[in-house]
């Protein structure tokens, strides 16, 4: 009995031993304590790296690759410069990665690609020079893809359609040039497409009609040509399109009448976009601002546009557009809040010329005023708070007598 309670206690020593050993394996060998931007991080338990507006600078330390266990890089919003290391590919936990509003430059990692957890890249605001890599397709659990205000080239790459989870995609005001894939017509849980501010040419794809879910849609800003594909009217939950400032021609698609949900529609500066305003615009009763401005439009202006109860805004600008009656411009006159920017000078509209002007003269004597007022306010205070303490020392002074 005594040898076998011996070889138990043995055995028992023995595995405790072995757990020992696997948890300083673990925890101790592999432990490092690494510096990044003057803070020292455990690479065995940081998980997360919260330096958003910190005023960090100097270039992007490649250590980082070491912190394997990092969910969460937040490094926004300050003046970090160089170049993007390859070792950020080396971070294959990460489902969060912001380094938005830095001064980060050069090409973007092809290494990227190796983050295949990742939902939310946001490297919007920096100085990248290169192309999309290709191997950001890879990413096929991405949610949000923000690329916007960089320096970025070439092409809108493919097999960006194979981010299938991609609700937000921000290419916006870079230096993109080429066609608008079809192949995005398969980013059908897209919400937000903005691929504003660009050198992208060729035709506006009718197969974005088939992005059910989108809100918002920005091609403004471009070198866009053909006619507006009418397949754009499928898009019932769309709140915001704007397709200024290209070189799109041809008539309105009459189907733009069957936007149920639109706010703002821009399809100012195309100026070979020319025939009338359809009259199924009277349809669109959320529509709160419209701008046919620098277009060729011509022609009588529908009149059910004088029943859109929401609109405020209505930019005819260097258009042929024209009011049919006086009764007409009486009643786009009572129709539209804001004077400003719309097609009804001061001079036209009763109500236009009641108001006051808008220019910084105007402002700087609202401010004048309002400084009166609270100057007025301010010394009423200090002369009550005067008289009360007058007040109060003639009462104690009455008390004593």
């Amino acid at each position: 009995r005594v040898h076998g309670g011996i070889i138990f206690f043995t055995q028992k020593m023995l595995f405790v031993r072995v757990l020992f050993a696997i948890f300083f394996l673990v925890f101790c060998v592999d432990s490092k304590i690494i510096t990044i931007f003057g803070r020292q991080y455990n690479t065995s338990n940081t998980t997360s790296l919260l330096l958003s507006h910190s005023l960090l600078n100097g270039t992007f330390p490649s250590e980082i690759g070491e912190l394997s266990l990092l969910t969460i890089a937040d490094l926004s919003n300050n003046q970090i410069s160089g170049f993007l290391p390859t070792e950020i590919g080396l971070l294959t936990s990460l489902t969060q990665i912001d380094l938005s509003n830095n001064k980060i430059f050069g090409q973007l990692p092809t290494e990227i690609g190796n983050l295949y957890l990742l939902n939310n890249l946001y490297f919007s605001g920096n100085i990248f020079l290169s192309s999309i890599p290709s191997e950001l397709g890879k990413l096929t659990s991405l949610s949000s893809l923000y690329l916007s205000d960089n320096r970025l080239t070439g092409s809108l790459p493919n097999n960006l359609s194979s981010l299938t989870s991609l609700t937000s995609l921000h290419l916006n005001n870079n230096h993109f040039t080429g066609n608008i894939p079809i192949e995005f017509s398969s980013l059908t849980q897209l919400s937000y497409l903005w691929l504003s501010d660009n050198q992208l040419s060729g035709t506006i794809p009718s197969e974005i009609g088939k992005l059910k879910s989108l809100v918002l849609l920005y091609l403004h800003d471009n070198q866009l040509i053909g006619t507006i594909p009418s397949q754009l009217s499928q898009l019932k939950k769309l709140f915001f399109l704007w397709l200024s400032n290209n070189n799109l021609f041809g008539s309105i698609p009459t189907e733009f009448g069957n936007f149920i949900t639109l706010l703002d529609m821009n399809l100012s500066e195309n100026n070979h976009l020319e025939g009338v305003i359809p009259s199924e615009f009277g349809q669109l009763i959320t529509l709160a601002s419209l701008n046919f401005s620098k277009t060729n439009l011509s022609g009588i202006i529908p009149s059910e546009i004088t029943s859109l109860g929401s609109l405020t805004i209505f930019d005819i600008d260097n258009t042929e557009l024209q009011l049919s009656t006086d009764e007409s411009e009486s009643a786009l006159c009572n129709l539209i809040t804001s004077c400003y920017n719309t097609l009804i000078s001061p001079s036209q509209c009763s109500k236009c010329s009641s108001l006051p002007d808008i220019t910084p003269i105007s402002n700087l004597r609202i401010f004048f005023f309002f400084a009166f007022v609270f100057f007025v306010i301010i010394v009423a205070m200090l002369c009550g708070y005067c008289f009360v303490r007058k007040s109060g020392r003639n009462f104690e002074t009455f008390k004593k007598l």
